[in-house]
């Protein structure tokens, strides 16, 4: 039977796994862990996922098409639902075995003979192998390597609480009563500031480079993405000027959710394709009192002085 390799376990792996063996081929899947799911696994040596983070997106929205979610599943999961849900799918799929835990895939190249890619490994008993295999998929994700921006002074920064980046975030209680910068306006920043602010830390920046506007993920109730992302938005979107979809978006977001510097934030640019959109439940419901958002030039100029700054760019999430 034709063999495919995939490297990596994650969604993509999982569900690549599925259908190449629906339609009668042999996938074999190579996962440096020892758990399915890949970020959702929560293993702190190849995931960015903090204790108390949730999907981005509701669970309607965060599932394959041939397996939903349990009915008692939170309207947007826990990480450690949506690693649970990962590993159902594999068992229900019959995908378990076809995965090769603690295998690390180290180099792959077209085999010379022509007979399809060399994929060389280490397997779980520490032995490099090659093996031959007819195509390669790879589902190893963006998101399991940080980045950090170069910044004037950060190496030499010497506040108790140190620096580091989001995809380390692990522990928040050893941030309780300190100062916390948090640099970046997605997702992930804003909700770890939330999350500072709520689990006790003294005070919390959170700085980017331009605000946002802010979109709660439940409005009235539902969550966003299912008033948004309907029929008659794609429809609009393919027939409307940008700049009349940008208006009505910027009347939707204001209607529902209000502008930053109602809060106590900068405000963002009127052209909301240009000030871009974030999401975060309760960031504007902390700030002025136990988060303030700024610009970067503001906090320079304040010469306030903080415990640990934390980077959190757009993280490389599946």
């Amino acid at each position: 039977m034709r063999t495919v390799a995939i490297g990596g376990s994650g969604p993509a792996g999982l569900v690549a796994a599925r259908f190449l063996a629906k339609e009668g081929l042999n996938p074999v899947v190579f996962e440096q862990g020892d758990r399915i799911g890949g970020q959702w696994t929560g293993d702190p040596r190849y995931s960015g996922v903090w204790p108390s983070m949730r999907t981005n997106t509701s669970r309607v929205m965060t599932c394959f098409s041939d397996l939903p979610h349990r009915p008692d599943t939170a309207v947007y999961p826990t990480n450690q639902a949506m690693g649970a849900y990962l590993q159902r799918y594999a068992e229900h799929f019959d995908l378990v075995l076809r995965v090769r835990m603690k295998t690390c895939v180290q180099e792959v190249d077209r085999d010379p003979a022509g007979r399809g890619w060399a994929v060389r490994f280490c397997d779980a008993e520490g032995v490099q192998r090659e093996e031959v295999h007819a195509n390669l998929i790879i589902a190893s994700g963006r998101f399991h390597k940080p980045v950090i921006p170069s910044i004037p002074g950060l190496s030499s920064f010497s506040g108790p609480g140190g620096v580091a980046h989001a995809f380390k975030y692990r522990q928040p209680e050893r941030y309780r009563g300190r100062r916390v910068l948090v640099a970046g306006c997605s997702i992930s920043a804003l909700e770890i500031a939330s999350d500072l602010a709520m689990l006790g830390a003294a005070r919390v920046i959170s700085t980017h480079r331009r605000q946002r506007y802010v979109l709660p993920k439940l409005l009235t109730g539902v969550p966003g993405e299912h008033i948004i992302f309907t029929r008659f938005a794609a429809l609009a979107e393919e027939t409307f000027p940008k700049e009349a979809m940008a208006k009505g978006l910027r009347e939707f977001i204001l209607r529902t959710s209000g502008s930053p510097e109602q809060f106590g934030a900068p405000k963002p640019a009127d052209d909301v394709l240009e000030a871009g959109i974030t999401q975060c439940q309760i960031i504007c419901r902390w700030s002025p009192k136990a988060v303030s958002m700024s610009d970067p030039g503001s906090v320079r100029s304040k010469g306030k002085r903080c415990d640990s700054p934390m980077a959190a760019r757009k993280r490389p999430m599946p």
